[in-house]
């Protein structure tokens, strides 16, 4: 009897296994659906990466320079492309690739953020420039520096202010490079995050293949040459968070998950949280455009749950709650963001000689419709 009992709990949680496995999957793919081809995400998207790309040319950098720092050399990670092509998805790629870019932006230059706090001046002229936001990172930086003086602060500050550095972050990342993102400073209690995932086993990666097929939009001809596909080429290869980790099912956001009908695949979202820390940099920025951004860079392979996602923007202000549904709470961004008509925003291809209108402070207001985004 006991090993009867012992057998249906077995294939109870299996099924279960399954069942969350099938639904996670398929409500992934229809949240990005829904998301991925927002014409007033896209141009927001557009808006950001063109506005590093002035950023960068302002700081002194040339296009070569802008190239690699934009760039990354890993065919296993989606929306790359050959470095020669980084200025051409500025001007004109795709959601995956641009915001790939404006992941990388974070991922490789925090010392640019540095440099601005550092060289204040400068950073003034910048009119398109979040100085909110500076002055935030600045008191970060004195914080957990325990330093008050700016001159002594900015003596720290001027070694990294042209080579590795470190930025206020919720997340924490320790790439080849050396640049590390400090550092769950928000006060989710999630406990370590090995406590909540674990690497998956070898073996069981195959089952998560990304196809070409079911990629959206369609790749392009920059990533297909970066990735060398050949024209019978089915899958990408692509390493994504479902098919590096498996999730803990005895950790106790798993049963808050479950409950309100949300699922986990690798843990918060790092990638939403930097997308959003990029899009802060700047006066133009939208909490809740910048939150779509991160779900639709993150869901479509997927490398996290929508829910993940809400989860990460939730520091930043975003009034979402645990006790509800993501998709419920992303369809009504959608509502807010998605419209047919032509977008308010203009899209002309910027450079440091063209001046842009920008409103200064925590978040650009539309001047031709109110909006309540700025949380």
């Amino acid at each position: 009897m006991y090993e009867l009992r012992k057998i249906n709990v077995y294939i109870y949680y299996f099924l279960h296994y399954i069942y969350v496995l099938y639904r996670m999957e398929s409500k992934e793919q229809r949240i990005y659906n829904k998301i991925y081809n927002i014409k007033k995400l896209k141009d927001y998207v557009s808006l950001i990466l063109n506005d590093i790309y002035r950023l960068l040319q302002d700081l002194g950098y040339s296009d070569d320079i802008i190239s690699s720092m934009l760039h990354k050399d890993r065919i296993d990670s989606a929306g790359q492309v050959c470095e020669k092509d980084i200025i051409k998805i500025i001007k004109g790629g795709n959601i995956r690739e641009q915001l790939t870019a404006i992941y990388m932006f974070i991922e490789k230059n925090c010392f640019v953020i540095i440099n601005l706090i550092y060289n204040k001046k400068m950073a003034q002229k910048l009119t398109y420039i979040n100085q909110n936001r500076l002055k935030y990172i600045k008191d970060g930086l004195k914080k957990l520096t325990g330093i008050k003086e700016d001159s002594i602060l900015n003596e720290i500050l001027s070694g990294c202010s042209d080579k590795d550095a470190c930025v206020l972050c919720n997340v924490v990342t320790t790439p080849a490079n050396g640049i590390c993102l400090l550092s769950r400073i928000v006060g989710f209690p999630f406990g370590g995050i090995s406590n909540l995932r674990a690497l998956r086993p070898n073996e069981d990666k195959i089952n998560y293949i990304i196809k070409i097929k079911d990629i959206k939009p369609e790749l392009s001809t920059r990533e297909i040459e970066f990735m060398k596909l050949s024209v019978n080429a089915v899958k990408v290869p692509w390493e994504t968070g479902q098919m590096l980790w498996v999730i803990n099912p005895g950790h106790f956001l798993v049963s808050i998950a479950d409950k309100y009908n949300n699922s986990l695949i690798s843990g918060p979202s790092g990638g939403t949280d930097m997308i959003i820390q990029a899009c802060l940099l700047f006066s133009r920025f939208d909490l809740e455009l910048s939150t779509l951004a991160g779900i639709a860079w993150c869901t479509n392979c997927p490398d996290h749950s929508a829910y993940e996602c809400l989860i990460s923007a939730m520091p930043y202000g975003l009034d979402y709650r645990l006790d509800i549904e993501d998709e419920i709470y992303v369809d009504k961004l959608i509502s807010k963001h998605k419209d047919t008509r032509r977008s308010s925003y203009n899209l002309p291809f910027f450079s440091s000689s063209k001046v842009m209108s920008s409103v200064g402070g925590k978040a650009k207001k539309n001047k031709t419709k109110k909006s309540k985004n700025n949380k």
